[in-house]
């Protein structure tokens, strides 16, 4: 959300007037009064108009991952020991071959694990026994202490080609279907005004009803997006772009609030006081006057 913000404000820097800095709107306060009139803001406006909370991405340099080609480290490892080795798939079975056939065999069958009936060939097809295989070699569950323990580093290799050459498998044989690029229905909007421009909306009174699927109105294939609803994300974004931003060369008001009675949320012990809520539109001077009476006495008390 940074960027939108970034965005936001260097907008209200622009329409700010000369020598002062951007005009900030400040937090509701608890007062109540009618939002500002305010003029159309059509950046703001396209700024809010965002059907799905998709977030530019920076450019971050990666460090090389360790495991990458975890295949071909492998097989030179093995070489440089002088194992005769010409690719992952024979690398696989010389390190099983050294490490783990003395127990998991057809005699032995430790573990209830016959590994000379899952040739590393074609691993895709027991991906279940491999991603088992794979789990405790970088547990260091596997060979066990009382056997001949592969280094720690040829044990991830091994463990990372397994694991490779599994993705590669489910890649090349099961295509997940595409999905619909969802946008954000009406209690995601609301929630990200909030957060980002810190107002309250009602979007069930901007916004059309959404559409749902099997209770769920955030399933992307039932979310679309239609002329009407469109009109709706613009009708809603001017309106809220106009409560965020304000109208700048709005006028002083006079705005008079008497007390209600209401205690909740006054500091514990209070003895009278008033509470209630009000929307300070911009950032500006505010004077604040309180007085206290008698209801039908001449004067003021207090």
């Amino acid at each position: 959300m940074g960027s939108f913000v970034q965005t936001l404000f260097a907008v209200k820097a622009v329409l700010s007037p000369p020598g002062r800095g951007p005009r900030r709107r400040i937090p509701p306060r608890r007062f109540a009064v009618a939002r500002p009139r305010g003029g159309l803001w059509p950046a703001i406006a396209a700024l809010l108009l965002v059907t799905s909370a998709v977030e530019g991405q920076e450019n971050r340099a990666r460090k090389a991952d360790p495991e990458a080609e975890a295949g071909a480290k492998l097989t030179a490892y093995l070489k440089s020991e002088g194992m005769r080795v010409t690719n992952t798939s024979t690398a696989q079975a010389a390190f099983v071959e050294k490490y783990c056939s003395d127990c998991h065999n057809s005699t032995d069958v430790a573990g209830s694990l016959d590994l000379s009936l899952h040739a590393t060939g074609n691993l895709g097809p027991d991906a279940e026994v491999w991603e088992k295989v794979s789990r405790k070699l970088r547990g260091g569950m596997m060979p066990p202490a009382n056997s001949p323990r592969p280094p720690a580093a040829q044990a991830r290799l091994f463990a990372a080609s397994v694991e490779q050459a599994l993705d590669q498998y489910d890649r090349s044989h099961y295509k997940l279907p595409a999905t619909t690029i969802t946008r954000l229905n009406r209690t995601e909007y609301t929630n990200a005004v909030r957060d980002i421009l810190g107002l309250e909306v009602d979007a069930t009174a901007l916004l059309p009803p959404d559409d749902s699927g099997a209770g769920f109105d955030n399933i992307s294939d039932m979310l679309v997006v239609s002329p009407a609803l469109v009109d709706g994300y613009i009708a809603a974004a001017m309106n809220v772009s106009r409560a965020a931003v304000g109208d700048l060369g709005m006028e002083a008001a006079r705005v008079t609030m008497q007390s209600t009675g209401e205690t909740e949320g006054l500091p514990l012990g209070s003895r009278g006081g008033m509470i209630g809520e009000y929307f300070f539109p911009l950032d500006a001077s505010y004077d604040i006057s309180i007085a206290s009476g008698i209801p039908g006495a001449r004067g003021v008390f207090g």
